[in-house]
């Protein structure tokens, strides 16, 4: 069953101000980032293109997952794993723009090169990584938190609100325990080298 959360007067949007920031920040580097992988399409610069993606994934590593540092190795596995990565993502592009390919199903380099990442260095599987699914009626205010055992009541339960004719609002966090977790994995793969 979902926890449930009403808005209160004021207490919880105090209290995510700051995740706000940091939010509306991420959103801000992602789009000077996009401005800079536009100019390497237009200019073929296949390093440019590399660089960008490996920051892409440096910031989904570190908003998902808390992950700040790459060690050098950890940094060379990461563009390894983005120059495998970037023809396929290159060949759903050219789909997209002839039209033969959905945007919606397009391959996401930066995703899926942390969720490689996780497991190649760390062992950790996608499928063995929680997620906690939030979901708001920005109708009602209120508020709908999911386990990821949970993510059909939640995908459900977003229908519903949605054929109701409410506006929704949704977020998919990683746990900060298991962020901590990847932490101390990290951290012993290190000392242990």
């Amino acid at each position: 069953m979902p926890e449930t959360r009403p808005e209160e007067n004021g207490t919880q949007q105090d209290e995510q101000e700051p995740e706000d920031i940091r939010n509306e920040l991420f959103q801000q580097r992602q789009r000077e980032l996009g401005g800079i992988f536009r100019e390497a399409l237009k200019s073929g610069d296949q390093r440019k293109k590399i660089q960008v993606y490996i920051e892409w994934t440096k910031d989904r590593l570190k908003r998902d997952f808390g992950i700040e540092e790459l060690s050098n190795i950890e940094g060379v596995h990461l563009r390894n794993i983005i120059e495998e990565t970037m023809p396929q993502a290159e060949k759903e592009q050219q789909l997209i723009a002839e039209e033969k390919m959905w945007r919606m199903l397009w391959f996401d380099v930066a995703e899926e090169a942390a969720v490689r990442w996780l497991y190649q260095l760390y062992g950790i599987h996608e499928k063995d990584i929680p997620k906690v699914y939030i979901l708001e009626d920005k109708n009602t205010g209120e508020k709908f938190i999911y386990q990821s055992a949970e993510k059909g009541d939640f995908e459900k339960k977003r229908e519903e609100l949605e054929d109701l004719g409410h506006s929704v609002w949704y977020e998919i966090k990683i746990p900060e325990d298991f962020k901590e977790y990847v932490r101390r994995l990290r951290e012993k793969a290190h000392h242990d080298a």
